[in-house]
């Protein structure tokens, strides 16, 4: 298990090639079993082959993670 801050910095690496180029930033949404993960990313669109860097980031436990007897019907 990895914790939840490396989890939001592995997502936002995996999803950097898939930001515009031009762009200043997005918000990125990682949906997993335990857990979610919105982050904010920013870049500076003036500076070429700019990393993308976390502005902020929350995470949030899923209910099925608290409760795992927890059905829908």
């Amino acid at each position: 298990m990895i914790d939840r801050e490396t989890e939001a910095t592995l997502a936002v690496i995996g999803c950097s090639p898939l930001l515009d180029a031009k762009g200043r930033g997005a918000i990125l949404f990682d949906i997993g079993g335990g857990s979610t993960e919105l982050v904010r990313i920013e870049r500076d669109p003036a500076e070429q082959n700019a990393s993308p860097r976390i502005k902020a980031w929350m995470s949030i436990r899923s209910a099925s993670s608290l409760w795992p007897s927890f059905r829908r019907t």
